[in-house]
């Protein structure tokens, strides 16, 4: 089972943020991901959600 995730504090988020935060809230199978400017971030922000233990999908870098 993945871990809760928190938010206690108002953050402003990026674009590039509230779609990996979207990512992860589905609580999707599998990320199919090249990673390239300006997405990076979206992929980078689920593998770290995934290495916390926060997702449980597989993450496959296309």
């Amino acid at each position: 089972m993945a871990k809760k995730f928190e938010l206690n504090e108002v953050e402003v988020w990026d674009g590039n943020y509230a779609a990996s935060q979207a990512l992860r809230q589905a609580q999707v199978d599998v990320v199919a991901a090249y990673p390239i400017t300006p997405s990076t971030p979206i992929v980078e922000n689920y593998g770290a959600y995934q290495a916390n233990g926060y997702v449980e999908g597989e993450f496959v870098m296309v």
